[in-house]
Formats: structure tokens, sequence, C-alpha cells
């Protein structure tokens, strides 16, 4: 389920990227499709943002919908989106430019470690809340006081730079990062 929500808000951020002026996830819920029944064995039935409604008709959040949650939090007054080129081989680097700030937000994941599902068709699921990417690569940023690195689910962290320079664990999770630039 965390990768769900990770290649959703890699689809949004690429789709900024490209100019589209409306995005959409594909579902709010599981069983969205009501005029065919709820049908466990069809992947289409778990694209949702949350589960399907219980006996109660409650609506229980997936990871997704705390991702999509963060996201539009982080990016709220949004002006424009472009990648970044050059910085890494594999991994993919946007600046984002909000109308309210002059400092850009970077949205960042990397392409470099896979996970097993890009190989093969099936896996055993982890729990709904823990990040399924185990490798990183660091990526080199600037910035004269600290970088704010918001994951997914709107962890913050801080990492204080060494001389100007700061390094950063990226992983195929997005995540943002504040006060800094790249050069």
């Amino acid at each position: 389920l965390r990768s769900q929500a990770d290649y959703t808000i890699r689809e949004f951020i690429l789709g900024l990227s490209y100019g589209v002026d409306v995005l959409q996830s594909y579902a709010l819920y599981d069983g969205v499709n009501t005029t065919l029944g709820t049908l466990d064995s069809n992947c289409e039935y778990h694209y949702g943002m949350f589960y399907s409604q219980d006996y109660y008709g409650r609506v229980m959040p997936k990871p997704l919908a705390m991702s999509y949650i963060t996201m539009t939090q982080t990016l709220d007054g949004f002006a424009s989106c472009a990648e970044v080129p050059n910085v890494s081989a594999k991994s993919r680097i946007f600046e984002l430019k909000l109308q309210q700030t002059d400092s850009p937000i970077y949205v960042c994941w990397t392409n470099k470690y896979p996970l097993s599902t890009d190989y093969l068709f099936s896996r055993t699921p982890g729990l709904p809340w823990k990040n399924q990417w185990t490798s990183s690569e660091k990526i080199t940023f600037y910035t004269d006081t600290y970088a704010e690195v918001i994951d997914s689910q709107g962890n913050t962290t801080r990492y204080y730079p060494k001389k100007g320079i700061v390094s950063i664990p990226i992983t195929g999770e997005p995540v943002y990062i504040k006060n800094v630039t790249v050069k």
C-alpha cells in the first residue's frame, strides 16, 4: 500500500511538470464500481485512497490518503513545476514554485533501487504503513541553515549542512525538500 502511495504521488508530480491541467486519482475508495458488486480477486477493486466501506459505512484511509494530504498541503499555492536536469542519472528532481514564497520546494525520488514489483508480477505485501524502499542514493543540496525533508506520510526531518552542503538520502518514495538549492 505504501508503494501505491509512492507511485501515485510520482504520477501527480510528473503531470505537474508536463503542464497537465487536471489530474485525478483512479478511485476515492475501493470497490467504487458498484454496478459489478465486490470481488476481492479483481485487482481493480483495490486502487482506492480509502478501503471500501464497512458494515457501518465507515471508510478507513490507506497510506495514499495521507500521501495525498501531504502533497496538497505542502504544494498549496502551486505556481510552476520543472524537472532539474543532470543532478543524478537515476534520480528525478523537480523544482516547484509556490505563489506565496520565493523559495522553491524540491520533490525527489530515485529509480536506482527499484522494488521487487518492478521485476515480478507479485510479491508478499508488507504492512500498509511500512516503507518498502530499503536502499537510498545520496543527493547533494546546498543550504546555509538546514534542509527540511517531508516524507510522503508528512513526517519531517532536518538535515544540517557542513560547509553549506547537505547530503540527503533519497529512495523511491517521493520526498519534499525545503530551504535548499541545487547547483
